[in-house]
């Protein structure tokens, strides 16, 4: 079985008890297949970058905007996720992010909070939550990593939030660097590779 198609079962088991099974199939297996990012500007504090839904890049869904900010003497990246209309027009409200941040440390792991606002949003959101929510992990994680670790971590604390969330309802994920080196690697074999993240406090296997 394909490292896809084991994600994309992984998701539709745990998602399920949230959405409707053909809804959920549907949206991340699209996700995961045509997930593919396009870097508009950079410079050395922020960053835009479009997310299309295929990979031809003829399908713009979301515009993402990054900002490196310093908060209580730490770096972190302000991540937020934009929707683009059929029409080719940007939305001015943000649909992911609006609490949200990320940042590596001096060992290069990497640190993900998802605020109480963006979690409640991610958890009653459907589809569309889903899918900026994957966008937005293509800024820490790139393209296709961020769509297929994204999804199989979507559906984990998704369908276990009270097990893995803060008491606030936001959630810290972390990943060291060893397991981002791992993670293109595995992604690149044949079949499913095991990656452990930390999911809240829980060390959690999750197959790329």
């Amino acid at each position: 079985m394909s490292r896809r198609g084991l994600s994309v079962i992984l998701v539709i088991l745990l998602v399920s008890v949230l959405f409707s099974p053909t809804v959920a199939a549907q949206s991340m297996d699209q996700a995961i297949d045509n997930t593919s990012i396009e870097l508009i500007s950079t410079s050395e504090n922020s960053r835009e970058y479009i997310v299309y839904s295929d990979g031809t890049k003829t399908t713009a869904n979301y515009l993402v905007h990054e900002e490196r900010i310093t908060v209580n003497q730490n770096q972190i990246w302000k991540s937020e996720v934009y929707q683009i209309m059929p029409d080719g027009t940007v939305s001015t409200d943000v649909l992911f992010g609006k609490d949200s941040y990320w940042w590596f440390d001096s060992d290069g792991g990497l640190h993900i909070h998802i605020g109480p606002i963006d979690m409640s949003y991610l958890i009653a959101g459907g589809p569309i939550a889903i899918g900026a929510f994957l966008g937005w992990l293509a800024g820490p994680l790139g393209s296709p990593a961020g769509a297929i670790l994204g999804a199989a971590i979507c559906g984990v604390f998704l369908v276990s939030t009270f097990i893995y969330t803060n008491p606030d309802n936001s959630l810290d994920i972390y990943m060291d660097q060893l397991t981002l080196t791992l993670i293109p690697v595995y992604i690149a074999m044949f079949g499913s590779q095991i990656v452990i993240v930390r999911i809240g406090t829980i060390d959690t296997p999750i197959g790329v």
